[in-house]
């Protein structure tokens, strides 16, 4: 990673996959037009070439200077092999990373922008989601119990080590540059050790109760449609993240953060209907490898995850 200096102040990174449709509403939503400290870089992952096309065409409309688009070029295909050649590109004092088929949310930029000043490593902001109809979601439901344990207790292991995803925050680059923090190139998952990684290793955090980012409904999207091989490739990062924990945690932090694999195999039977079999496999390969089977803490995110089951089975 690269430690010119740039005149921007803050770079969005954006993977993309034929989806010339969401980047069009995505581009709107950053408004670079009136956001001059902003630069965006979009990372095809081998589109069609009529979808690259039209990204190109969607492109022209926005400050040639504030925009660069790239194909990934390399052997690994997917989000995160995008993102670290994004995250290699980069220049800017902060990144953040968006995925093509979310949106910001009017006035983000007023209330990313003094932090952009700061020595921060990373700074949280509260997280929310969008449905199929454009209304506030329930997607970020579990995500943002994470921020109430930090604003009503003063305790933020959960945001550093259950929030799983790398939106709706910003990172300090100079930070993720010296410690080496780069994303896992799997098909699937690949933020989940990136989240882990650099909640372990920041030292100075701001969390903000400030909405900048939504994380959109989309029913194509690797998180609705999921195959057993991309399933277990999940769990298999997951397992990777919770030695991770076991290995640098106090023994007291882990037992509050530690994974146990009742969500997986919920999701398993339930959203993906993979079937008892499959699912017991999931169960018995997560104990096996040293995860908890379930605790107290599971049964509000297993409740979550009911209703938001209901969203998927309308959208089927």
């Amino acid at each position: 990673m690269s430690k010119e200096h740039s005149e921007y102040k803050l770079c969005i990174i954006i993977p993309t996959y034929n989806s010339s449709k969401n980047i069009k509403k995505m581009l709107e939503s950053i408004d670079l037009e009136n956001n001059q400290f902003i630069k965006v870089i979009i990372v095809d992952d081998n589109s069609n070439m009529e979808e690259f096309l039209e990204t190109l065409d969607i492109a022209r409309n926005y400050p040639q200077k504030q925009i660069e688009i790239v194909k990934n070029n390399s052997l690994n295909k997917g989000a995160g092999s995008c993102r670290n050649i994004g995250l290699r590109l980069s220049k800017e004092d902060w990144v953040i990373f968006a995925d093509s088929d979310d949106h910001f949310i009017p006035g983000y930029n007023e209330i990313i922008f003094p932090f952009l000043h700061t020595n921060f490593d990373m700074i949280y902001f509260l997280p929310t989601s969008t449905d199929e109809n454009n209304n506030v979601g329930n997607r970020h439901d579990g995500y943002a119990e994470y921020f109430s344990d930090y604003f009503h207790q003063k305790n933020d292991l959960s945001l550093r080590y259950k929030l799983p995803v790398v939106w709706s925050r910003i990172y300090n680059r100079n930070f993720l540059f010296d410690n080496s923090i780069i994303f896992e190139e799997t098909i699937v998952s690949n933020d989940r050790m990136f989240a882990a990684k650099s909640g372990y290793l920041a030292r100075k955090i701001f969390v903000s109760n400030e909405i900048i980012y939504s994380w959109d409904y989309n029913n194509n999207s690797l998180t609705t449609k999921m195959s057993k091989e991309r399933f277990l490739v999940n769990l298999f990062v997951n397992i990777r993240v919770n030695s991770f924990y076991k290995k640098n945690l106090t023994s007291k932090e882990f037992s509050n953060v530690k994974e146990t694999i009742t969500k997986f195999f919920a999701l398993s039977l339930i959203r993906y209907r993979f079937g008892l079999r499959f699912s017991f496999k999931i169960l018995f390969l997560g104990l096996k490898n040293g995860m908890s089977l379930v605790r107290f803490k599971d049964f509000e995110r297993i409740r979550n995850f009911f209703k938001n089951n209901n969203m998927y089975k309308r959208s089927e």
